[in-house]
């Protein structure tokens, strides 16, 4: 089942991610994977969005000595595309929140903003569907096969 507004999940799961990109005074805010695919972004989701979520995301993940898969965790501002900068933030082994910004944030704020939020979101990501259907790699991956 391909993930988008018609899952109700995911509408919550942008709504979700729309208010903590403006609590967190962010340009946007994306769920993606330990493998770099992106399951939701805000404020709409846009693929350029996802794109550059994914390459800080890999950015980050690079400089991890071990993977998330493997207890690997990650809360750390790395640079972005462009000028920007991101703050990556993973949870429930698998899933990174990434909040990009344009410029160096208040990591505090970042970090309030993303530990009241986060609790919702992570409620919401693990009742989303694999984006591949049941029986794909995604849902093995994912220990949902």
């Amino acid at each position: 089942m391909a993930l988008g507004p018609h899952v109700p999940e995911w509408a919550q799961l942008q709504q979700a991610l729309a208010a903590l990109a403006h609590d967190a005074c962010a340009t946007s805010a994306s769920v993606l994977d330990a493998w770099g695919l992106p399951w939701c972004c805000a404020p709409h989701h846009n693929i350029a969005v996802a794109r550059d979520a994914a390459r800080s995301l890999r950015r980050a993940l690079a400089s991890l000595d071990l993977p998330l898969q493997q207890g690997g965790s990650l809360d750390r501002l790395c640079s972005a595309d462009d000028a920007g900068v991101a703050y990556v933030r993973s949870f429930a082994t698998v899933y990174v929140l990434v909040l990009r910004y344009d410029a160096l944030p208040d990591l505090t704020r970042a970090r309030r903003a993303t530990l009241q939020a986060l609790p919702q979101i992570e409620a919401l990501v693990e009742k989303l569907p694999p984006p591949a259907g049941p029986g794909s790699g995604s849902a093995e991956a994912l220990g949902s096969a």
